[in-house]
């Protein structure tokens, strides 16, 4: 960021930024995520935004775009998205019986829209509900869909206690 000037944002461009939200704070705070979160450059980042359309929705495809995706990407995500509660990186990978590491580096490329802890025992989090909606919606998020299916892969995952009964009650 040193050869980016000191008032940046410019005036001009903070100004559209503000415009384009249409008085939605979260579609501002997720644009920002976005722009300082993102892969790429920051102020490349901020030409795409000032260009693109307005929307959460079109920013949520944006990020999901641009996010590398390896191959524990989609089951990842579709189990971040479909739990009831939220749940640790270190419990998401005891149940996908993955190391935490794994999680990390696949949620790397959508911190804009999903909030990664510091640490591997607190709970990831999503920036808004809103990201739930448009990933379960096939007309909203069309190649991101995640079908209800899904939910039987994460039964498949969870653990089975001495009891017989499921897990730790993430789901439905």
């Amino acid at each position: 960021m040193r050869n980016v000037s000191l008032q940046w944002p410019s005036a001009s461009e903070l100004d559209s930024l503000v415009k384009k939200s249409g008085g939605s704070f979260i579609f501002a705070a997720t644009l920002m995520n976005v722009i300082r979160k993102g892969s790429g450059l920051p102020k490349n980042r901020l030409k795409e935004a000032l260009t693109a359309e307005a929307g959460l929705d079109t920013l949520y495809t944006q990020v999901l775009s641009d996010a590398q995706r390896d191959h524990n990407f989609e089951r990842v995500i579709g189990t971040v998205m479909l739990l009831r509660d939220t749940m640790s990186i270190t419990s998401l990978a005891q149940l996908l019986r993955l190391q935490s590491e794994e999680i990390v580096q696949t949620l790397l490329g959508v911190q804009p829209i999903l909030m990664i802890p510091g640490d591997d025992n607190q709970s990831i989090q999503l920036c808004h509900t809103s990201l739930r909606d448009f990933l379960t919606s096939q007309s909203r998020s069309n190649q991101f869909f995640i079908p209800p299916i899904h939910h039987f892969s994460i039964t498949i995952d969870c653990p089975i206690n001495r009891s017989g009964a499921a897990g730790e009650g993430h789901f439905l």
